[in-house]
């Protein structure tokens, strides 16, 4: 194993229990207005990107009279509704996994394409923010993600070669990234199961984050 001394971590999908609730979202939004979506196929698109890139992927997966722009609102308005009685939670074993790390001197740091407000906020309720000292989130980068701007700059903030640290993502788009920027790369699948097509853009791939702790414990 490579000398890991950081942890890039996603956030929606791998540290959040997001991707489900979006894509569920995106297909009542889509029988709303008359029309249905195919969710793999969605997920895979839009998964681990930007607002704007989002945006340019429903406009190419949906049926072409959508307005993608009331299509994302529409969306927006359901999420808000149910998050408002039903905040989103943490995923199985994130805050074992960010604990451990801390306590054995690996920095964990948040590389995210969500807005650094939202992002805080959710995370400093589940208590778990103050164990990502280091963030980079959506204000922070140009380019989203499969573009490895996001996780350079992550690794760049803890003075550590990126060849060192671990890049930690659930989605397709973040593997590209991730493999990009020149780190050890590790999937733990979400909407997006793994299969052949992630193998060159991955390392290792762990059913949940308990399982990696199993993992650097071994190594």
């Amino acid at each position: 194993m490579k000398n890991i001394r950081a942890v890039l971590f996603d956030m929606d999908g791998l540290l959040l229990d997001s991707e489900e609730p979006n894509m569920r979202w995106c297909k009542a939004a889509a029988n709303q207005m008359g029309f249905d979506v195919d969710i793999p196929t969605l997920a895979r698109k839009v998964c681990g990107t930007r607002r704007a890139q989002a945006i340019e992927a429903y406009a190419r997966a949906l049926p072409e009279w959508v307005d993608t722009e009331a299509f994302y609102q529409l969306k927006t308005d359901l999420m808000l509704a149910e998050r408002a009685v039903k905040p989103l939670q943490l995923k199985k074993g994130a805050k074992e996994l960010l604990t451990w790390l801390k306590e054995h001197g690996i920095i964990s740091v948040l590389a995210t394409s969500t807005t650094r407000e939202s992002a805080e906020a959710t995370l400093r309720r589940l208590e778990v923010w103050d164990l990502l000292p280091y963030q980079v989130t959506g204000g922070d980068v140009t380019i989203g993600k499969p573009d490895p701007e996001v996780y350079v700059k992550a690794a760049a903030l803890t003075g550590i070669p990126v060849e060192e640290c671990l890049v930690m993502e659930d989605a397709f788009n973040g593997l590209c990234a991730g493999r990009a920027s020149g780190a050890m790369v590790a999937m733990v699948p979400d909407m997006m199961p793994y299969t052949e097509e992630c193998a060159p853009y991955c390392d290792i791939v762990f059913t949940d984050l308990l399982e990696a702790i199993d993992w650097f414990e071994k190594e």
